[in-house]
């Protein structure tokens, strides 16, 4: 069996004082990070999965949750966030 690591993923709207931002959480880190969301990317998850993959960590699944969170999956156990 596999071991994986799991990302929470979810989108927040915007505030008075930032824009829409997308939010990930390493569950296996327990770490989490806001980022801007892209307005060029109609889907949260590509935005993450992009970010992500700047920091050396390669998505190599996505799974929805619910309407605006996403599970993003990878075999990548040493990188943070």
């Amino acid at each position: 069996m596999q071991t994986l690591r799991f990302f929470h993923v979810k989108f927040s709207g915007p505030t008075n004082k930032r824009g829409p931002r997308v939010l990930i959480h390493d569950l296996r880190f327990n770490k989490r990070r806001s980022i801007p969301a892209d307005n060029g990317s109609r889907w949260i998850a590509d935005t993450a999965a992009a970010w992500l993959a700047d920091k050396w960590i390669n998505v190599e699944f996505v799974g929805e949750k619910s309407g605006a969170e996403f599970i993003l999956g990878t075999t990548d156990l040493i990188n943070q966030i």
